[in-house]
């Protein structure tokens, strides 16, 4: 899907609510790059250095029916030209979930052409007063089975 000015609009899997889940994501590709924040400026840490992601293109089940979620008005809103897609932003807890997840499943990097579920389990408490609380997840991954019919 592509915007007006004909750069790719990457629409990242919500999580309104602790029990979302997504089950049977499609590993279509991966990338590792920089955060940016709301103005499109890269994050860095205190050093100056980059804060990084893996980002996981994903081809949702079902996702399409129902849109993009509208924190304002708490609805899905359905996406014109909606093909599925979903980009899975892994940072902070979602990087946790992801590294942890791989562990578990005796790999190395997300595999491509398998399948993931991921599910918002839980909120932490927050490393000091003011900060917003971590958010837990739970990420599994499935690698294609080359001797399925």
């Amino acid at each position: 899907m592509e915007d007006l000015f004909g750069t790719e609009v990457r629409l990242g899997l919500q999580f309104p609510k602790i029990g979302t889940e997504y089950k049977g994501c499609k590993i279509l590709e991966y990338t590792h790059e920089e955060q940016k924040d709301m103005d499109g400026e890269t994050k860095t840490w205190a050093d100056g250095k980059p804060k990084m992601q893996v980002v996981i293109k994903l081809q949702v089940p079902g996702i399409a029916e129902k849109g993009k979620y509208d924190r304002n008005t708490e609805t899905w809103d359905l996406v014109e030209d909606d093909e599925g897609t979903r980009y899975l932003f892994c940072a902070g807890g979602l990087f946790t979930a992801a590294r942890n997840g791989l562990k578990e499943a005796k790999l190395k990097l997300p595999p491509i052409g398998g399948e993931l579920d991921v599910k918002f389990t839980s909120v932490g408490k927050p490393a000091q007063a003011g900060w917003n609380a971590p958010k837990k997840y739970e990420i599994t991954f499935r690698a294609e089975d080359p001797f399925a019919v």
